[in-house]
């Protein structure tokens, strides 16, 4: 399971940095990837059940991200605001799935989940603040049923 991971993820960070070199924005690409990193692996992630599904979600959404540029710093503090209350309220979601953290830190990672989300806003990066905030918010219980519903699998 952990190099399948690996394989999908690889493919998926591939893809988007490809495009992004055609489209020209590498360094959107680049940031998106590295907030990826970052951000799940603090505050985890929902998975697939397919790896198929979720190669192809992951490359979507960070190709999608790599292409936004919403510079409204209004905007940025009102997702970054629900970014932070997302990772509060669910936070961390599947952290020991891939990287084998001990449960009784787990009270730690949601909380430098924050730190990244508060960092974001002071950089102003508008690609940052994005990635962290989407990643932040897929945590919630209303992704969770979207997961379900994209794999039409019954509900834990």
């Amino acid at each position: 399971m952990f190099l399948k991971f690996w394989q999908n993820i690889s493919v998926s960070f591939a893809t988007t940095l490809i495009i992004s070199i055609f489209t020209n924005h590498i360094k959107e690409a680049l940031l998106v990837i590295l907030c990826t990193i970052l951000l799940k692996m603090f505050i985890g992630s929902l998975h697939f059940e397919s790896s198929s599904l979720c190669m192809i979600y992951s490359s979507l959404v960070m190709i999608g991200l790599t292409h936004i540029n919403i510079d409204n710093s209004y905007f940025n503090y009102f997702i970054g605001f629900l970014a932070a209350l997302s990772i509060i309220l669910y936070a961390p979601k599947n952290v020991r799935v891939f990287f084998k953290f001990k449960k009784e830190n787990f009270k730690y990672l949601k909380w430098l989940g924050v730190l990244l989300i508060l960092l974001s806003l002071v950089l102003g990066n508008s690609t940052i603040i994005l990635s962290f905030a989407f990643y932040s918010i897929s945590i919630s219980p209303l992704f969770e049923k979207l997961f379900i519903l994209l794999e039409r699998r019954k509900q834990p």
